[in-house]
Parts: C-alpha cells; structure tokens; sequence
C-alpha cells in the first residue's frame, strides 16, 4: 500500500513538472500574439481553451498567464475576454488542485502548513529584506527556550502561540533559501520526508542563520 501511495506521489509531480513547463510555453506564445497583435478571435480561444485545459498548477500562476492573455484581448474583444475571464473563475471555485491534495495526503504535516502560510501572507513581506530578517530571527532565537517537537504540534497549538508559529515561518524560509526551487516546491507531496525534517529543521535552522548573519 505503501509504494503504491509513494508511486503515486511520484506521478503527482511529474504532472506538476510537466504542466508547469507547458503553462510556460503558452505563456510565451501570448507574448508573441501580443507581439505581433494577433486578433484572430479562434486563434485567442485556442489559448485561452489551452490554459483552461491545465491542471497540476498553482491557480495564481495559471490566473497571472491566463489574464496577461485576456488583458489583450480586452483591448479588441471585450465580450470574449469578459467570458473567458468568468469561465477561469468557475475553473478555479472548483478548486481542483485542492481536491488531488486532499486525495494524495491523507494527513496534514501541521508546521509546514503554517510555516507555508507565513511565508505567503503579505505581513511577512518586510523580512525579505536582510536587516529586518536578521533582526527578526535574533528575537526569535532569544526567545526559544526549549526548541518544540514540531512534528507533535498541533493546529490550536500553533494557533495560540506567536513563537511555534514564527519558528514554522523560519523552517520553511530555510528551506526556501537551502533547497533547489523544483526541491522546495515537491515537499508538500513528501509527507515522510517532512516528519523526518521536522525532528532536526529547527537546530539547522538556528545553526544556518547564525552562521550567515554572522551572529
């Protein structure tokens, strides 16, 4: 059952890689449409229709992709850009990707799923730059008194307590920063690679950015 579940996930980022790369070369096309001031309404409803057809794709790379098309469009055909513009956000309410994680891990890796949500969220903007990072990860450091077993926390847990929340934030940006971008992006899928990482990411951690910010 095992392999049957890791052969699965397996097959899940391959699609992903492969979907990716293909969300890309439409992307490229578009620039040449743009370009060359293609108007041709079948030519643009093939593409928009290539792109709908995409899955295994984050939906804000595939909406950014999907309107630099429609943005064009809607300079010569409104009404078609408007329907294909209301057709994506059907697509996407569907939350498909959603559904095949929920399919593939059947259980949630707590510290990731925060740490992931920090990384994202707009607060956390101000520590992409250096000083304000530093600055930030000394404070945490300091208060950490007792590193937390983060593969034992808990949603509420996490909920309700500042400094496991911005240790999962520090995890997940050490990550970003130590890992290959397609290594990084396959870790939601590795559910026992994350347990593993969870018993020791913290002390790299505080070892790792100690020894870049000189500390």
């Amino acid at each position: 059952m095992k392999n049957k579940f890791n052969e699965l996930q397996k097959a899940i980022i391959s699609l992903g890689r492969i979907s990716e790369k293909e969300l890309e070369n439409i992307s490229n096309d578009i620039d040449k449409i743009i370009e060359y001031k293609i108007e041709d309404e079948r030519t643009i409803s093939h593409i928009f229709d290539a792109i709908l057809s995409i899955v295994f794709v984050e939906d804000d790379k595939k909406r950014e992709v999907f309107h630099k098309l429609s943005n064009y469009c809607r300079g010569f055909d409104k009404e078609l850009a408007d329907d294909y513009d209301k057709i994506l956000e059907e697509d996407l309410t569907d939350d498909y990707d959603e559904e095949i994680d929920n399919k593939i891990e059947y259980e949630k890796i707590v510290w990731y799923e925060e740490g992931m949500k920090q990384l994202t969220s707009k607060d956390r903007n101000y520590l992409e730059q250096k000083r304000e990072l530093k600055k930030f990860f000394v404070g945490v450091k300091n208060q950490t008194k007792q590193i937390p077993k983060l593969n034992s926390l808990k949603t509420d847990e996490l909920s309700n307590n500042k400094l496991y929340s911005d240790l999962c934030y520090l995890a997940i940006k050490f990550f970003k920063e130590v890992m290959t971008e397609e290594d990084f992006k396959d870790l939601k899928y590795e559910l026992d690679r994350l347990k593993k990482y969870g018993e020791t990411v913290i002390k790299d951690m505080f070892e790792y950015y100690t020894d870049k910010f000189k500390i």
